[in-house]
């Protein structure tokens, strides 16, 4: 099963259900493999050591009728509690603001450049 591929890096996964038990929103913590790590900050042009950033914030997902709730924040809020001293990075498409603006009320910092990724635009953000 493709979709499937990597959770097994996944260090902490959170799911968010809304009242009615319907899985609202999922996010995660994981462990990229050290190819991947070192693809996306290469191609954003990030300069810092391997071993300060080796654990990404990814796979949130809000389901289209829960968004606009600011489940984002929260998931990823509490995920972040569970690594409170770790550097930790995310990627996030060019034109996704209201990712952007999650990450930055949550201590993230743009860095590097966007680069192309299949048939969209990423950027990297940093959280020591």
């Amino acid at each position: 099963m493709r979709g499937c591929l990597g959770v097994e890096r996944a260090r902490l996964l959170a799911f968010h259900y809304a009242g009615d038990g319907s899985l609202a929103a999922v996010a995660a913590l994981k462990v990229p493999s050290d190819q991947h790590w070192s693809d996306v900050f290469e191609k954003a042009s990030v300069s810092v050591g391997p071993a300060d950033y080796k654990i990404e914030l990814g796979w949130v997902y809000i389901v289209p009728s829960h968004r606009g709730k600011r489940l984002s924040e929260d998931i990823c809020r509490q995920l972040l509690a569970g690594e409170p001293r770790a550097g930790i990075y995310a990627t996030t498409r060019s034109n996704n603001v209201s990712m952007i603006e999650v990450l930055c009320a949550l201590g993230f910092a743009r860095v590097g450049k966007p680069f192309p990724r299949r048939d969209e635009e990423l950027m990297v953000f940093l959280r020591s």
